[in-house]
């Protein structure tokens, strides 16, 4: 398999702190994921395929978007998935998705900071 920016992430000087994929079906993707920079910039980036692929195969770091805070990284993933996204029924559903990504990450920063202070 080859190294991208989800699964290795690390070679590309970032650090995931989450990914969900808001698709229920098994035959396709569509995810949305927040990384941090060395600098401790935040970056997000959406991926939309069939399983044929890998989420974010063939993406760069230059293909995510810098955001400043998780406010932002919210904002993304909300305009990405009601953009591009048929998987949402309801408002309720895109912002439990919206939520969910935003716990993961703010949870993967206390760790890593809980981890960087021992």
């Amino acid at each position: 398999m080859k190294s991208n920016i989800l699964r290795t992430p690390d070679r590309y000087g970032l650090r995931l702190l989450a990914a969900h994929d808001a698709s229920e079906e098994a035959c396709r993707f569509d995810m949305v994921a927040v990384w941090q920079d060395e600098e401790d910039n935040y970056l997000v980036g959406h991926s939309e395929h069939c399983v044929c692929d890998q989420p974010f195969e063939g993406m760069a770091v230059m293909n995510l978007a810098a955001v400043e805070d998780l406010d932002a990284v919210a904002v993304f993933a909300r305009e990405s998935w009601a953009e591009w996204s048929s998987d949402f029924v309801s408002e309720q559903e895109l912002d439990a998705a919206v939520a969910e990504l935003v716990r993961q990450a703010v949870e993967a920063e206390r760790e890593y900071e809980r981890w960087h202070r021992s």
